[in-house]
Order: C-alpha cells, then sequence, then structure tokens
C-alpha cells in the first residue's frame, strides 16, 4: 500500500503549473519531447525499462509504448511557462546551456542541455524539488540522445512522506541494442 501512495504521489506531484508563453524565450523542451513522441511512436524498437522502487527491482521489455506517457515529465519541464518569466538565469556555452531558476519556490531548479556539434541535443538533465505539508521530494530526470533521437532516459525521485520512511523511486528505460 505504501508504494501505491508514494508512486501516486510522485505522479500527481508532477503535474503542471502554468500555461505556456505566447513566445518561446528558453529552448523549446515542449517542442522537442513532442517531436521525440511522435518519431518514437512510429518506431518499431525494443525498449528495456526497470523501475525500483525502495531496493525492489521490476524490469520488463517493451515494443508498444504510449510515448506520450513515458515522456510526459520531460515534456511538462518547459521553462516557458508564464511563472518561470523573469526567474531564470541562463548561461550559454558552445556545448552547453545551463537554465538555473532563481526563485527557490518553483518546482524546477535547473535545466542543463549538452548539446551534439551539429547543436542536437546529446544530454538534457532536468532538476526540480517541491515540498507541502504532507510530502517533500527531489526529481532528476535524464535523457540521452544520439543525432538528436533519444536512446534512454531515467527518473530518480527521493521522497519523504510525512509519517512514512523517505522512498526512492529509480526508472531506466533504454533502447535495446543502443
Amino acid at each position: 500500500m505504501k508504494k501505491y501512495l508514494i508512486f501516486f504521489l510522485f505522479l500527481t506531484g508532477c503535474s503542471s503549473i502554468d500555461q505556456t508563453a505566447d513566445n518561446p524565450k528558453f529552448w523549446d523542451l515542449a517542442r522537442f519531447f513532442t517531436s521525440q513522441q511522435e518519431k518514437l511512436s512510429q518506431s518499431k524498437a525494443t525498449w528495456q525499462k526497470q523501475i525500483t522502487i525502495d531496493e525492489v527491482v521490476e524490469e520488463k521489455e517493451m515494443n508498444q509504448i504510449n510515448w506520450v506517457k513515458e515522456l510526459a515529465l520531460f515534456q511538462e519541464s518547459d521553462l516557458n511557462k508564464t511563472v518561470y518569466q523573469g526567474n531564470v538565469k541562463t548561461v550559454e556555452q558552445s556545448d552547453r546551456t545551463i537554465y538555473q531558476i532563481t526563485d527557490p519556490q518553483l518546482p524546477i531548479q535547473r535545466v542543463f542541455i549538452q548539446w551534439d556539434s551539429n547543436r542536437l541535443p546529446k544530454s538534457i538533465v532536468i532538476e526540480s524539488a517541491g515540498d507541502n505539508l504532507l510530502y517533500q521530494t527531489k526529481k532528476q530526470l535524464t535523457a540521452h540522445f544520439v543525432d538528436g533521437n533519444l536512446v534512454n532516459y531515467q527518473i530518480d525521485t527521493q521522497q519523504k512522506v510525512i509519517g512514512l520512511d523517505p522512498s526512492d523511486v529509480h526508472v531506466k528505460v533504454y533502447k535495446k541494442g543502443a
């Protein structure tokens, strides 16, 4: 029961806060992951998924995947939502872009994008945190790409619910043969 409660809180704590701004100011994560969802939905590749909840591991092989659902956390991490406007410090380098959120009350705290030589994402790391009266949570979303195409991703969550032991949820998904 505890595991279902924690997983439910994990999912419900990921909801969108605000509408997307009309003119994107930051690199468009939402659009990028929408294009990934479309490409992957047409792919026949086999993927391996490993879910670890407090050291209990479940693995499965998948080839019929709802990519909209699978990549929802990445897509919802869009810094172009109006709530982030004026709250993001951008550091641009030739091979990376770092978005540091200046308001600690906002859920996304940092987005790191590593670029390949063609200025396509090589990796994207999104760090977020949140708390309320019932729980505290920290998440790190990591995705890796080859030629702009997703080859694996990982979601790591640490959560403390009042009255329960801390819980860790780790999800690893990778393309078989990649």
